[in-house]
């Protein structure tokens, strides 16, 4: 019933739900335009991201950006990120290749000019953003653990 503005749905309540003895009652809610129509697998699906969004992902979110300070701080005294340059820098991290185009606007300002980018690593963000692919890495939180959010 496309545009009649009459569809409505109809509720059938148990009987045991019924107050007064007779046969069931029906409610009836207006529609606004439509109705979301979902299966039982994508409601699933939708009660599992909420939970997700809710509950894991702060916990994680915290646990990652706690976890990436401390690895900041290992890399910078263990392989000076912080003062690295087109000649001597760190490539890769065990089995993760660093994307250094993701930080510092060097991307921008290079594009594939490699040897003119800016390898130094300043804070623990700019090293999360080296594991992330480049179209993740553009975010432009506020929040300097917003990067975190993208790990989890």
């Amino acid at each position: 019933m496309a545009g009649t503005g009459a569809s409505s749905h109809k509720i059938f309540l148990p009987p045991s739900l019924i107050p007064a003895a007779g046969t069931p009652k029906t409610l009836t809610l207006p529609s606004a335009g439509g109705s979301f129509n979902l299966g039982d697998g994508q409601k699933r699906w939708l009660v599992t991201g909420i939970c997700l969004n809710k509950i894991l992902l702060p916990a994680l979110r915290g646990f990652v950006g706690t976890e990436m300070i401390k690895h900041y701080t290992h890399l910078r005294t263990t392989h000076s990120i912080d003062k690295q340059s087109p000649s001597k820098y760190l490539k890769t991290d065990k089995k993760y290749m660093l994307n250094y185009a993701s930080i510092n606007n060097t991307e921008a300002k290079h594009k594939k000019k490699v040897h003119l980018y800016d390898y130094s690593i300043k804070s623990e963000v700019d090293l999360a953003k080296l594991y992330l692919q480049p179209y993740m890495a553009k975010f432009t939180g506020k929040d300097d653990f917003s990067v975190f959010y993208l790990f989890c």
